[in-house]
C-alpha cells in the first residue's frame, strides 16, 4: 500500500466527483447549486484549477 502514488488515491475521488459533481453540490453547496444552469453542461478543470493553485502560492 505504500507504494501507491498519491494520484491513484484521487482517482476514485475524482471519478465520483465527474459522475455525482451535481448531487455533490446540491448536497453541499444548496444555495450555489440552485444557482447554476445545469441545462448548460459542465466542464471539470482540475489540471487548471492546480496551475492556478500553484500560481498564487
Amino acid at each position: 500500500m505504500e507504494n501507491q502514488t498519491q494520484s491513484e488515491y484521487d482517482s476514485p475521488w475524482k471519478e465520483a466527483l465527474d459522475v455525482y459533481f451535481p448531487e455533490f453540490i446540491a448536497f453541499f453547496f444548496t444555495h450555489v447549486y440552485q444557482e447554476i444552469n445545469w441545462e448548460r453542461g459542465y466542464e471539470t478543470l482540475d489540471k487548471e484549477l492546480l496551475l492556478l493553485l500553484l500560481w498564487l502560492t
